[in-house]
């Protein structure tokens, strides 16, 4: 009966390890994640005290505990393929290869300002047919895509 006893109270201590074990090798692993928030909005910005035209703003975050290594600029993604794929790289001068790579720390963010009416001027000719949203991405150094919900192509054009 003893025996029986020591057994079960083993077993229950290995189980009950193995279980605590997992769960912190997952906690841990969830936490190092990388977590940046990208919100993509439409607006008219004031930069160095001057009000802008029609501007598309894209906001980086690192809500993780890590710092993000990011190597180029966001760009927009279309819920179907157009003339041009599935993917519109905003033009900027703003943002060169001079500018990357990006350090996001933690809790720290970065906004890129593209020019809305330029990005509007290179969506016309596409030919659309089929494609009603799209979406912010960016993609930082280890591959991690991060994306902002998906937006009306109407409140674009």
């Amino acid at each position: 009966m003893e025996d029986t006893l020591t057994i079960l109270i083993g077993a229950y201590g290995a189980i009950l390890s193995t279980v605590i074990l997992i769960w912190q090798i997952q906690k841990e692993r969830k936490e190092n994640q990388g977590k940046i928030e990208i919100l993509m909005t439409l607006g008219y910005p004031i930069l160095n005290g001057d009000q802008q035209e029609l501007t598309l703003i894209f906001t980086l975050t690192n809500k993780g505990k890590q710092s993000r290594i990011i190597n180029t600029s966001p760009y927009i993604e279309f819920d179907q393929p157009s003339s041009i794929g599935n993917s519109l790289k905003p033009f900027n001068d703003y943002y060169d290869e001079d500018f990357f790579p990006l350090t996001l720390d933690r809790g720290t963010y970065k906004n890129f300002y593209f020019d809305g009416i330029a990005i509007n001027e290179q969506m016309q000719p596409i030919d659309m047919v089929g494609v009603n949203k799209f979406r912010g991405v960016i993609v930082d150094t280890i591959g991690q895509k991060y994306q902002t919900s998906w937006l009306s192509i109407k409140q674009l054009l």
